[in-house]
Order: structure tokens, then C-alpha cells, then sequence
């Protein structure tokens, strides 16, 4: 997998707390999740991950409902994964690559604070 270089993200959702945009991670296969967690700190947000959605449930706060929603999702039948009960802002389809990743979150960004 490769690491990104620390790239500026987009117009800020901010966690309230720092000026970082706040991303919500879950991801079940642990090493992803470590590799995702680390590539949007180096893209500079602060992340919050989770292992499974009752833990990402567990760890929500009021600041997570303004955050842009991405699935990641090994399903290339998009009726499959848009099978998913939630208001779901893009897909991405794994393999995802770290850029790929970074841009979309700085894209959905961007469209929420205007």
C-alpha cells in the first residue's frame, strides 16, 4: 500500500475542538483500519475508528452528524452496496488507494461547508 505525503484537505468540517476535519473510520479488518487511520492523519484529520457499526455508534458524537458519509465496499454491484440503509455521499470501491480516498473526503467537504 502506498503512504501519501501530507496534503492540505479541503474547507474544513471541524470537530469543534481543533481546526482539523473530523472523519469517522470503520473499517472491521484491522490492519485497514490502521492503514486508513494513519493516511488521513497524514493528510491532516483528526480520525475516530472503529471496528464494527455498534462501536462507531458507541463512539458518535452530535459533531460526527455533519460529516460526509463514504463507504468503502469490496461490493462493485452498486445496487448491492447502495443496499445500505443511510444517507451514503460517495462510494469507493476497494482496492481504494490512499489518494483516492483523501480527494473524495476533500471533495465532500468542500460541498458541505458552502
Amino acid at each position: 500500500m502506498d503512504h501519501p505525503e501530507p496534503s492540505q484537505p479541503g474547507a474544513p468540517v471541524t470537530d469543534g475542538e481543533t481546526s482539523k476535519p473530523c472523519v469517522l473510520l470503520v473499517e472491521d479488518d484491522r490492519s485497514l483500519r490502521r492503514y486508513f487511520e494513519v493516511t488521513l492523519q497524514r493528510a491532516g484529520y483528526e480520525v475516530i475508528a472503529a471496528g464494527d457499526g455498534l462501536a462507531a455508534f458507541l463512539r458518535g458524537t452530535d459533531r460526527l452528524s455533519k460529516i460526509p458519509i463514504v463507504l468503502l465496499t469490496g461490493q462493485e454491484n452498486k445496487s448491492a452496496a447502495g443496499a445500505v440503509n443511510a444517507p451514503i455521499d460517495a462510494f469507493l470501491y476497494k482496492p481504494v488507494k490512499a489518494d483516492e480516498l483523501t480527494n473524495c473526503l476533500s471533495k465532500l467537504l468542500q460541498q458541505s461547508s458552502h
